[in-house]
């Protein structure tokens, strides 16, 4: 652990965060219409434009969900119809998004872990030409698999389709070139290691005022008022200015990739399983399926004892046996060496303590008396079936607490 006995922090967000911003959200608030916050949420959105290549960017007081929702109120605006790509839990839920929005639209899913599918892509895009935009997720924190945007973009271009894309789990993580996007969304949290509570579109377009959209989602509003047409957190904007600085002084994409290289390595000599292939898979989420009869839900409160917080409580981890490693935030090689020496001794000899009751049983079973033929003396039985809880989870936890069902975002 840490020395200062601090938690060791690979969650997908919450992250880690340096001081320097912790500094800037302790420091008095101020007033949202004063020159001195224009100036600072000026700045940061002048920044956000210059790390992603994006034209333009607006800032909501809210969660990446939110962000989502703001693009899909404009989506709403688009004649024709949609494509909403969909390779796990967030391509799922802008499909559910879209649908809430009473948007016309085609889905086309692939497998968890598998890439974006974009020979049929490009099927529909030739059958349906009232096809005019395209919504997907970049990094798919589900699955931990980094979509291939380059290669997306150009089949768009070559249609005249707009794309839309969900960058929320890899801006401020790997290189994002948001060059002719029409809308893209981003948070405060995760890569770009700030506090979460703001919401990031960026739009390739000017955007004028909607009247009849919910006046909080209408990016219009926010355009004509330089991003502040309501109340927002003058608090949280410091701060995310503060991350922004840093970025602009180091460049941690290259170091991130290394870590990433070796934590999959360690992971994978304990026996743990790597969800994304490693072509496809992106450097800030490692998505794993533990050892054989290990449970995660049982890992991921053992290290959390310990001090060390993975994500899995989130209801579709739970239901996979899935947990998750992110380097998201501040992260050193040290801490790293923490949680693959600590895994190392707590799946140790099969990992017994960490078996569901009925794995247990059906351990003990196979160490049974075989006949003399060496077959078991009792018919096998078919394997455990990962740990499922339903309800309400500890909710007091530090990090996350709550309904297991709800993934968040």
């Amino acid at each position: 652990m840490k020395s200062s006995h601090q938690p060791i922090n690979f969650l997908p967000g919450p992250v880690a965060i340096h001081s320097e911003v912790r500094r800037a959200l302790a420091r008095p608030p101020i007033s949202h219409r004063g020159a001195a916050f224009m100036a600072t949420m000026a700045g940061v959105r002048r920044d956000l434009c210059r790390m992603t290549g994006a034209s333009q960017v607006e800032i909501l007081l809210g969660s990446g969900t939110l962000a989502n929702e703001a693009v899909a109120a404009q989506l709403s605006l688009l004649p024709g119809r949609g494509v909403v790509l969909n390779n796990g839990e967030f391509g799922a839920r802008l499909a559910s998004q879209a649908r809430r929005w009473r948007l016309s639209f085609t889905e086309l899913a692939a497998g968890w872990g598998e890439p974006l599918p974009f020979a049929e892509l490009r099927r529909t895009l030739e059958a349906d030409p009232e096809i005019r935009w395209v919504w997907a997720v970049h990094c798919e924190t589900s699955t931990g698999v980094l979509n291939d945007l380059a290669g997306l973009r150009a089949i768009l271009r070559e249609s005249g389709v707009a794309l839309c894309m969900d960058g929320i789990s890899s801006i401020g993580n790997v290189p994002v070139d948001l060059s002719g996007v029409h809308l893209a969304t981003g948070v405060s949290g995760k890569g770009l290691a700030s506090f979460p509570g703001l919401a990031l579109v960026f739009h390739a377009e000017g955007i004028e005022p909607a009247p009849h959209l919910p006046h909080y989602l209408d990016l219009g509003s926010y355009a004509r008022s330089e991003s502040v047409p309501f109340t927002t957190s003058t608090n949280l904007v410091s701060a995310l200015s503060a991350s922004l600085a840093r970025f602009a002084r180091e460049d941690g994409f290259a170091a991130r990739r290394r870590l990433a290289a070796f934590l999959r390595t360690g992971l994978e000599s304990l026996g743990f399983s790597v969800m994304a292939p490693e072509p496809i898979a992106a450097p800030m989420v490692l998505t794993l399926r533990p050892p054989p009869g290990v449970e995660a839900l049982l890992l991921g409160e053992a290290l959390e004892e310990q001090g060390i917080w993975l994500s899995y409580l989130s209801g579709y981890l739970v239901e996979r046996n899935l947990l998750q490693v992110c380097l998201m935030g501040e992260h050193q090689h040290f801490e790293v060496e923490e949680l693959l020496n600590v895994l190392a001794g707590k799946t140790r000899d099969g990992g017994d303590t960490l078996q569901s009751p009925a794995g247990r049983c059906r351990a003990r079973i196979s160490d049974l008396e075989t006949k003399t033929d060496g077959t078991p003396s009792l018919d096998p039985l078919p394997p455990a079936e990962p740990l499922r809880l339903q309800g309400e989870f500890r909710p007091g936890r530090e990090h996350g607490g709550g309904r297991l069902r709800d993934p968040g975002r």
